[in-house]
């Protein structure tokens, strides 16, 4: 019986925990930090399942009109798309936690951060 409660205590020790930690930016910071700083008002929403990079997630294609740069500005452009994970298909739905919820015809204020100058927009 000792020798099952110790290896039990080991076993329950002896996993590794990892955590993390949110660091609270000011909106200098945010701005600093993008590469990209405009207001667009949604125009259209697109979910679709994907499943090219693991286990099969929903993903949402984004599309703004009525785009104003504030940072970054790049030539003149009408729309501007961009993707976040979750969404709806069908009846299935895929929600990140804290992830704010789009919806056609909101005018939303967006910092990007651009990795390698990759933008999606058209």
């Amino acid at each position: 019986m000792k020798r099952l409660v110790l290896s039990l205590f080991c076993l329950i020790v002896g996993t590794s925990v990892f955590g993390s930690s949110v660091v609270r930016l000011t909106l200098a910071d945010i701005s600093d930090h993008s590469g990209q700083i405009l207001i667009g008002t949604v125009a259209s929403l697109e979910s679709y399942w994907i499943d090219e990079y693991g286990p099969r997630t929903i993903e949402t294609t984004i599309t703004l009109e009525q785009v104003s740069f504030l940072k970054g500005q790049r030539n003149s452009v009408k729309q501007f798309e961009f993707t976040v994970p979750g969404g709806t298909v069908g009846g299935m739905t895929m929600r990140i936690a804290g992830a704010p919820e789009f919806k056609k015809n909101e005018t939303w204020l967006f910092f990007f951060y651009c990795q390698n100058g990759n933008h999606s927009q058209r």
